[in-house]
């Protein structure tokens, strides 16, 4: 990590940034799991949104690849 951060910076201060690197004081790294945002099952919309017609709502009941079927409906 620490020559990804010098390498990032030694192509930053070749852009002319003028300023000068002294030292690393603290790094501090945070993780975090990723859990992207998943198709379940349909959910009926409430009927204010529905009346709009602007939202696909695929019935699908097979499989859970309702966003495929949505872009393959638009």
């Amino acid at each position: 990590m620490t020559g990804k951060i010098l390498k990032a910076y030694e192509a930053y201060e070749k852009k002319g940034s003028g300023w000068v690197f002294h030292a690393v004081t603290k790094l501090d790294i945070t993780l975090a799991k990723l859990r992207p945002l998943r198709g379940g099952s349909y959910l009926p919309l409430p009927d204010c949104i529905k009346k709009k017609e602007a939202i696909i709502n695929m019935k699908n009941f097979k499989d859970d690849e309702c966003f495929k079927w949505a872009i393959t409906r638009a």
